[in-house]
């Protein structure tokens, strides 16, 4: 599943970037990989099958090579200013790690407090949210 996973995202990260630059929208790209992503869990919720978890990796790794190769684009063009894009780039970096570094404890709560499918439940509902939340970005297409 990872090498099914990791060619979808190597794949979707070259495609959507070339998209996003030809066509100049990333709000767009980030929903639609947000949506895949959510897709993805939103099958392990309901589907324990070995297929189900491939059709997932696929669906996962999709979607996420296409938030890698946008999302940077997109973080880019809100920073204030030109002068300071290192630092606010720096911090950004934080921003991401800080949550992955809790995101295993907080799976780890999820499981033992409710099940698998209760992480797949959440892993979609957090994708969902910030699929919709990009559109309040006002200064990017």
């Amino acid at each position: 599943m990872i090498l099914i996973y990791t060619v979808c995202v190597a794949i979707t990260a070259t495609a959507g970037g070339r998209i996003s630059d030809r066509i100049g929208k990333r709000k767009m790209i980030v929903t639609v990989s947000g949506s895949l992503m959510g897709c993805a869990a939103l099958l392990l919720v309901f589907l324990e099958t070995w297929p189900a978890a491939e059709i997932a990796a696929v669906l996962f790794g999709a979607g996420f090579g296409a938030y890698l190769a946008v999302d940077q684009a997109l973080i880019t063009q809100v920073l204030p200013s030109a002068e300071s894009r290192g630092k606010d780039l720096g911090l950004i970096n934080i921003a991401v790690a800080g949550p992955a570094a809790v995101g295993g404890l907080l799976a780890a709560l999820l499981v033992i407090l409710g099940s698998y499918p209760t992480l797949f439940a959440s892993t979609a509902i957090t994708a969902a949210i910030g699929a919709t939340l990009v559109w309040r970005i006002k200064s990017v297409p």
